[in-house]
């Protein structure tokens, strides 16, 4: 059951310490479970950057479809955030998300942050590997089992760190919400979930979104919002674009 009586001001977090897990309240663990490492291309990790661990896809099948949802790493001078993560069945994505974290020399107990940008399934299955993070779902942070409101009870935007800010982008459900990151070396990046399929969706081939929206014509008013506000969007289907 979800409460309804408290309140909290989100605010900023404090400084953080990635020597003992990020900001102190999340342990630094054992490194993710990986395949062999030698194939994996380490990469760095910049003051403020976005990384998609893995590129989601999507495609139409007879009854139904075959999708991998967008899993993305989000940094911000000491503090991370994943937006999504593999469905519970996709072991493939999964080892690919975790491969992602080995190249970036991370341990998922160093997150402080993970975004659920909607419910669906396949953004939803791996939400496990972040037990000690700070988890937000649409207007909700939990951690354990508390569930409090935040910001976006009330308004559409809430910023939680210097950088990263968490829009309300209902539309393809009515619980959406994405992250807003800022001064990227892209500028202004939008982790958007399933606002946006693909860039295909954006440019006008929307007919498979139109179709799954809960409600399309509300769905319009923020995928213009963000597409004015964006330099870079990270689609819940398709690869990064401009």
């Amino acid at each position: 059951m979800i409460p309804t009586q408290i309140k909290v001001n989100i605010g900023m977090f404090p400084t953080p310490n990635i020597n003992n897990g990020g900001g102190g309240s999340a342990p630094m663990g054992r490194p993710a479970p990986s395949p062999s490492t030698s194939s994996i291309t380490k990469f760095e990790i910049g003051p403020v950057m976005v990384k998609q661990l893995v590129v989601g896809k999507l495609h139409q099948i007879q009854q139904g479809a075959t999708m991998t949802a967008s899993v993305s790493l989000i940094h911000d001078n000491g503090y991370y955030m994943v937006a999504d993560t593999p469905s519970a069945t996709d072991l493939p994505a999964k080892e690919q998300m975790l491969r992602g974290f080995t190249a970036a020399s991370l341990f998922p107990g160093q997150v402080q942050m993970v975004l659920t940008t909607h419910g669906h399934p396949d953004h939803t299955g791996q939400a496990n590997f972040f037990p000690n993070s700070r988890h937000f779902f649409a207007s909700y942070e939990y951690t354990g089992n508390n569930y409090i409101k935040t910001e976006l009870y009330t308004q559409d935007e809430m910023k939680v760190t210097q950088n990263i800010e968490l829009w309300n982008t209902p539309g393809h459900t009515n619980q959406d919400v994405s992250a807003i990151i800022r001064n990227t070396p892209c500028g202004v990046i939008a982790v958007v979930g399933d606002l946006f399929y693909s860039r295909e969706d954006a440019l006008g081939n929307s007919t498979t979104w139109r179709t799954d929206a809960w409600n399309p014509e509300v769905g319009d008013k923020y995928r213009a919002k963000v597409i004015c506000s964006a330099n870079c969007i990270v689609p819940g289907h398709g690869p990064v674009f401009r």
